[in-house]
């Protein structure tokens, strides 16, 4: 084998070597990703980001702050509900009540009714509903799956996802409510990252009556979702606009105007029992409380739930926070359309084999032009500093993308390793076949006149 044909038989496996050598860091880098090894970096980048404002969408004033939460506090829990749970369910609709009459357009109960003890009381409360569309009643899960792909799966773009028994509501099986429903029901689960923390949101959920068959299953969707879907609805009968996102998950956004907070205690009282055992009597306002509720709650969403005790808290990007809010900063994104939209990992994998490609077009590339090794490290650095460039670009201005940023910085740093070792082997070698003269009597006598 004469000296060129070999060197053009190491040429064309060190360009294979160099396509093996992309592909193993491509799987290995998805690997990372798909086993939670960036599972802290990805979520300390997203809490940087969902901490502060949302995703801009148009002014409008009609939205500003549309979603507030009436929280049953500690002292309201205690002096309403005798510090008790279940609650008492004729409390619960009198709480329910006196908000609708205050003018909400559309309430979200996040109070489990499937206590067996007021079974009766449960049903009679859904037949005193008279605009069943307006209200949304939270489903607890007896039972529920996290379903989540294999790894190739995933690759191909196969989504997590939540499969659940709904308990019941307000005395009736979710799953038997035929059409028209007497009440509006949904489950508000949350799905946790792999570091615990709640940053997204799945649209809908599989409902099933046995999870160990959920081929079965309906798609229904998630408390969050509904609520948005009703409040849209009632605004599109006074014709003003709502974005209502869409889509198979969101990123909820925790910054902005957070949703405006009223305590019970604050607002409403109930008057004691008359006797020891037994339930407290009326629920009304505290003197001069009315107009500033009424004006507060009047064409929101209002969101009822307990915020007593620390039971129900969830980590999120502002720390340990009910489920109320949660839910509250949910249904705000969906209504403002300032909810992010996570990239489909295929999206994500495309654009790490574009990278190592275009890595690789400029290594072959500057092999054909003969360029010193100063000057491909240079074009390998500028290049390196235009894909940072566009990689912080795309998280700034989509957020979306900033999951993945962990991921893209794998692959540049693998071929990058890849590419300086090529470098320096090559440097290495040409040393050796062309040694530098460093000895005084070796070198050319100068010429003299």
């Amino acid at each position: 084998m004469t000296t060129q044909h070999r060197r053009e038989h190491e040429s064309k496996f060190a360009k294979l070597f160099s396509y093996f050598v992309l592909g193993f860091v491509l799987v290995f880098t998805q690997g990372l990703e798909y086993y939670g090894w960036f599972a802290s970096a990805n979520g300390k980048i997203l809490n940087f980001f969902l901490s502060r404002n949302g995703r801009d969408s148009a002014p409008n004033s009609k939205l500003d702050r549309g979603v507030v939460t009436v929280e049953i506090d500690d002292k309201g829990y205690q002096q309403c509900f005798q510090g008790r749970s279940p609650m008492d369910p004729e409390q619960v609709w009198r709480l329910v009540s006196l908000v609708q009459n205050a003018g909400a357009a559309v309430i979200g109960v996040d109070i489990f009714t499937d206590a067996d003890e007021y079974a009766g009381e449960y049903k009679n409360i859904a037949q005193r509903i008279t605009r069943p569309e307006s209200i949304v009643w939270a489903s607890a899960a007896q039972h529920s799956w996290d379903y989540a792909p294999s790894f190739w799966g995933w690759l191909i773009g196969k989504e997590d996802a939540i499969i659940a028994e709904p308990t019941q509501v307000l005395g009736f099986e979710p799953l038997s409510i035929k059409s028209p429903p007497p009440v509006l029901w949904a489950l508000p689960l949350f799905p946790r990252e792999d570091d615990s923390t709640i940053r997204r949101l799945p649209l809908d959920i599989t409902v099933t009556e046995d999870i160990r068959t959920p081929e079965g299953g309906d798609a229904k969707p998630l408390f969050a979702r509904l609520i948005a879907k009703q409040y849209c609805a009632f605004l599109r009968t006074k014709g003003e606009p709502c974005s209502q996102q869409k889509g198979d998950e969101i990123l909820i956004p925790y910054g902005g105007d957070a949703p405006r907070r009223l305590r019970l205690s604050d607002f409403l009282y109930c008057s004691a029992a008359t006797k020891a055992g037994e339930r407290p009597g009326s629920m009304d306002y505290l003197p001069d409380t009315r107009d500033l509720f009424q004006s507060l709650v009047k064409d929101k969403v209002a969101l009822i739930g307990g915020t007593f005790g620390s039971v129900d808290l969830h980590d999120s990007p502002k720390g340990r926070i009910p489920g109320l809010f949660i839910n509250a900063y949910a249904v705000k994104a969906q209504i403002e359309g300032s909810a992010y939209f996570a990239v489909d990992q295929p999206f994500a994998w495309m654009l790490d084999l574009l990278l190592g490609l275009l890595f690789l077009f400029v290594e072959h590339w500057t092999e054909s032009r003969e360029w010193t090794h100063k000057h491909r490290v240079f074009l390998f650095a500028s290049f390196l500093v235009c894909w940072v460039v566009i990689l912080v670009y795309l998280g700034l201005a989509t957020t979306t993308w900033l999951k993945y940023i962990p991921g893209f910085v794998t692959i540049i740093i693998g071929m990058s390793v890849h590419e300086f070792i090529r470098l320096a082997r090559a440097y290495i070698k040409s040393n050796r076949l062309n040694p530098k003269h460093t000895d005084r009597s070796s070198r050319p006598a100068l010429h003299q006149e």
